[in-house]
This record gives C-alpha cells, sequence and structure tokens, in this order.
C-alpha cells in the first residue's frame, strides 16, 4: 500500500476550545450516579444492589459535628475496620473536622502546660524559706530537719509567711 500524505489528514480538533471548566461536588456526583442507576431499562430488569446503594446514600448524613460523630458513622458502616483506619479515612473524607480536632488538641496541650508550669511555681515566701534552710544545711552541716527547726527560730516571721502562703 502507498503511504498517504500528510496533507490528505484532516485535523478534526483545530476549532475547539474550552471556554469554561465545571466541577460538582460529592453529593451531585452521588445523585447523578443514582440517576444514571435509574436509567430506563428496556427489559425493565432493576439493578440487584439498588435498594441498598439508596439506602445507603439517604442514611448517610451529609455532615457531620465533630470528627468523633464521622468515626462513628465510618464504624458503623465498616465494622470489621481497626479504629486507627477508620480515623485515617475520616480524616480523607472531612479534612476540615480533621483540622478543628487538631486545632482543640494543641489548645487542650497548651491549656495543660500552663496549669502544670503554674502547679509548679512556688510563692516568694515558700522560696525564700527553702532557701534559708537550704543555706541553714550548709552553714551548719546538719540534715533538713535540723535546719528547718533552726529555720523557724532564726527568722519566725518569714515562717510564718511561708505557712500562710503553703
Amino acid at each position: 500500500m502507498v503511504a498517504r500524505k500528510r496533507s490528505h489528514r484532516k485535523n478534526i480538533m483545530r476549532a475547539f476550545s474550552i471556554s469554561e471548566i465545571s466541577a460538582c461536588d460529592s453529593p451531585a456526583q452521588i445523585h447523578a450516579r443514582a440517576i444514571i442507576m435509574k436509567r430506563f431499562d428496556p427489559d425493565e430488569r432493576q439493578e440487584p444492589n439498588m435498594h441498598k446503594i439508596l439506602t445507603q446514600r439517604d442514611d448517610a448524613p451529609l455532615s457531620f459535628d465533630t470528627l468523633e460523630d464521622a468515626m462513628k458513622y465510618l464504624s458503623t458502616q465498616h465494622p470489621d475496620m481497626p479504629q486507627s483506619d477508620v480515623m485515617s479515612k475520616a480524616a480523607r473524607q472531612y479534612p476540615d473536622l480533621h483540622d478543628e480536632y487538631n486545632d482543640e488538641g494543641e489548645w487542650q496541650i497548651r491549656k495543660a502546660e500552663t496549669e502544670a508550669l503554674d502547679a509548679t511555681r512556688k510563692p516568694p515566701a515558700v522560696r525564700e524559706f527553702e532557701s534559708l534552710v537550704s543555706e541553714i544545711k550548709r552553714r551548719d552541716k546538719c540534715d533538713s530537719v535540723t535546719a528547718l527547726r533552726r529555720a523557724r527560730s532564726e527568722n519566725p516571721a518569714l515562717f510564718e509567711r511561708f505557712q500562710s502562703a503553703a
């Protein structure tokens, strides 16, 4: 056979241009799939799983308040799935809830951190009395109990402030 010349080829897509791109969200895609599945069937057969698919679609909530709610829903849909996989799937399907969940966790950590720091901070009177006790321990080379007794007798006003602060 003789090879065709390039000049005889027709460039079909020459005038084709994309002027607008459209996108739809997940519920619209699910609805479109259901409509396609409900298509006219000349044999009037019903899809075997149509009722199950439509029931799942109708029972599925469109949104959740928290990531835990989404995880509960997904774990009821997939009871054999491990909780770590359920959480990963919920994070993929609901990224905004996952971000809120992480932000809340960071806030809880910061709150607990400040509470722990506040609990470890001692009042000034306590710090002063403890420094006096450690100074007496070094000066007199005695144990803590003896140093406490001597600090109490040497500085009763500081001891009173220590007791009221502690």
